[in-house]
């Protein structure tokens, strides 16, 4: 049993946690200092997967009710108060060689977090029904029908637009019309003003 390779293995994989744990709190919280919030603040999908490997991490392993180690706890790893996810690998290196079946379980067994993450993952990612592609796709497709509403408003704006610059043209002609007839009539007054002075 190669203990270092598993617990060099498990180290990776808690930093990989502590990684999506600072990507979590850098995009779904509020940033008080520049007043920003967020991309992800709010989001339900991303809190979620968040609670949802919280849960796998702290709890009880399905399956394991008869056996030594029934949390990860147990065996070096849990969470400190900041949240994030903490390796004591001395206390893991100690659970592997005392009992490698036990801690096997925790990780591989039918309900083990190994496996329950992999079906967490394949929940919000698989690529044909997954949580985070199917709402990618809901997104672009809003994001479509809100562009060709956008095209047609546009269209109606230009039609209406034209429509504003024929009258204007045709009010702005019928004033320069108006403005000569009424030059011609002030003629015809002062002309006969003119008439009767005679």
């Amino acid at each position: 049993l190669d203990i270092d390779s598993i617990a060099d293995n498990i180290a990776s994989f808690v930093n990989a946690y502590n990684a999506f744990d600072t990507f979590m709190d850098e995009n779904a919280s509020y940033d008080l200092e520049n007043k920003e919030a967020g991309p992800l603040l709010g989001d339900s999908i991303a809190r979620g997967a968040q609670n949802s490997l919280r849960s796998i991490f702290s709890g009880i392993v399905p399956g394991t009710a008869s056996n030594e180690y029934q949390y990860l706890s147990q065996i070096g790893i849990q969470f400190s108060d900041d949240g994030t996810l903490e390796f004591d690998r001395t206390s893991f290196e100690d659970a592997l060689k005392n009992n490698p079946e036990d801690v096997e379980a925790l990780f591989t067994g039918d309900d083990g977090v190994a496996t329950r993450l992999k079906e967490l993952l394949n929940y919000y990612t698989d690529s044909s029904q997954g949580v985070i592609p199917s709402t990618i796709k809901s997104i672009q497709d809003q994001l479509e029908d809100l562009n060709n509403r956008y095209t047609e408003a546009q269209e109606d704006l230009n039609e209406y637009e034209e429509q504003m610059v024929k009258k204007y043209a045709a009010l702005e002609e019928a004033v320069l019309k108006y403005q000569a007839i009424q030059e011609q009539l002030d003629s015809y007054i002062d002309s006969w003003k003119n008439s009767f002075k005679a």
